[in-house]
């Protein structure tokens, strides 16, 4: 491969004494372009040949509006997506192949112009923001390519940090603890020269001071600050880690729900939810586009909605068509063979109540249970615990404020702050009762989280470990 400026000549000797042909193309390697020139429409125009292929197979009318987007949504859009996962695509790649899916999904083609109903941008949403699910190519191109490209805005908007021994966060701009910077938490302005400090300039012998801090926030921030088990990071680096998802690690799909959140208005959540939560059948309920009885009222109703429209565009439409004598059985044996259908082929587990009861710890062992309390999962959050011995007689408890904090936070700190209890009793036969599996499974994993309660799991381990 040679440059275009080269002179024939010179071409021709390096050919002739490298034994090697010249070449205007360098192919493909794993499928994906070999790159020897400026990336134009033309470089990658097979990924939109082959999505037209695909749905070219198919005949529009033989298909719903609710199959036409199923098939949108598991064929024709996958397959850009090995590509996307290594190149940021030209832009009009991106839209040619929306065009193609648009195209598809209303059943316009070049002989037969039909309307499109809705905006493809509305149509692009997740489901329980009044979309089909479908996906943009221009964003699900840089949704793919956020693990690769670091330096990409939207990335560093998902992340906090998690902290370890705090000489990289900066104390009161960067999001550490909480879902807001602690400068905005504050209730007064901070002054330019404090803003720069990093957290560990707030750290005196292992705690957070509240001497520096206690001038500037209400109680439950005091509490939680207080809390923090900041001598049990000191062995750790700072780490970033992804907002978006409870553990803390980066999915494709958190950073496609981050995109899509600073377009939509979340408050919609709920109404659509139900719309897709009734029991009928998948093109009723596109139709509709956008609790429970036997047979469920919701249901009963998508069912005579979608028949009224489909009766109606018959008459208008369709030469000789007779409304039927009995509509009401029509639409009652509907509704009984869906939901009859749908429930016999459901996955859904049942859900099941489970009987439980303390249970006295071996002989000579202590138990210790340890719970949380919190409110709305984020605002003010508590944690208690006790230690009985095999009698069922107690000999120790606790309880403690934490401030602002979720659930897991709650559990975490209460089993930490049982532990140390059992530890300075001196206790060496103990058994450990929790209700939160996500709490056990942070404490007995040997594996370094970045999740963002990562705070005295360490401390855990350790305590665990003690004879």
């Amino acid at each position: 491969m040679l440059s275009s400026n080269t002179n024939l000549l010179i071409k021709d000797d390096i050919t002739k004494m490298a034994h090697i042909a010249i070449t205007t193309d360098l192919g493909k390697y794993l499928g994906v372009p070999l790159l020897q020139s400026r990336v134009n429409k033309n470089t990658y125009k097979e990924v939109c040949d082959k999505v037209q292929r695909k749905l070219a197979g198919w005949k529009i009318k033989q298909l719903s509006l609710a199959g036409r987007a199923v098939l949108i949504q598991a064929s024709s859009s996958t397959i850009p997506s090995y590509t996307m996962q290594t190149t940021m695509l030209p832009v009009a790649i991106c839209h040619q192949i929306d065009r193609i899916q648009r195209n598809f999904l209303w059943e316009d083609s070049t002989k037969h112009h039909k309307m499109h109903l809705v905006n493809w941008d509305q149509v692009c949403l997740p489901k329980e923001f009044g979309g089909l699910g479908l996906k943009e190519m221009t964003e699900t191109n840089l949704v793919l390519l956020a693990q690769l490209m670091k330096g990409i805005k939207f990335l560093k908007e998902g992340t906090w940090w998690r902290l370890g021994k705090g000489d990289h966060i900066k104390f009161w701009i960067d999001y550490w603890c909480g879902n807001d910077p602690l400068q905005d938490k504050a209730m007064v302005d901070i002054l330019d020269e404090v803003l720069n400090l990093f957290v560990a300039d707030y750290i005196t012998d292992g705690k957070i001071s509240i001497d520096l801090t206690d001038c500037f926030f209400h109680d439950d921030m005091i509490c939680k600050l207080s809390s923090l088990p900041t001598d049990t990071y000191q062995n750790y680096k700072d780490r970033r880690i992804w907002s978006l998802n409870s553990n803390g690690e980066f999915t494709t799909a958190t950073a496609r729900d981050l995109i899509i959140l600073r377009r939509v208005n979340p408050i919609n959540y709920k109404i659509w939810k139900c719309c897709w939560d009734i029991i009928t059948l998948p093109r009723v309920k596109t139709f509709m586009l956008w609790g429970r009885l036997d047979i469920p009222w919701p249901s009963v109703f998508a069912v005579v909605y979608w028949r009224l429209w489909n009766w109606r565009n018959k008459f208008l439409f369709e030469k000789g068509f007779v409304f039927l004598v009995d509509p009401v059985n029509i639409i009652t044996k509907d509704c009984e063979a869906i939901w009859v259908s749908l429930h016999q082929h459901s996955t859904k587990p049942v859900r099941q109540d489970i009987l439980i009861s303390w249970q006295f710890p071996t002989k000579r062992w202590i138990k210790l249970n340890t719970d949380e309390a919190s409110q709305n999962n984020s605002l003010y959050a508590n944690c208690g615990g006790l230690l009985r011995n095999n009698m069922g007689e107690w000999l120790a408890g606790f309880a403690a404020n934490l401030g602002q904090g979720s659930n897991t936070e709650a559990e975490l700190f209460g089993i930490l702050h049982g532990l140390n209890l059992a530890c300075q009793m001196n206790v060496r036969k103990l058994e450990l009762e929790v209700d939160s599996s996500t709490a056990i499974e942070l404490v007995t994993s040997d594996r370094e989280y970045c999740h963002p309660f990562f705070f005295g799991i360490p401390e855990c381990r350790n305590l665990l470990k003690r004879n």
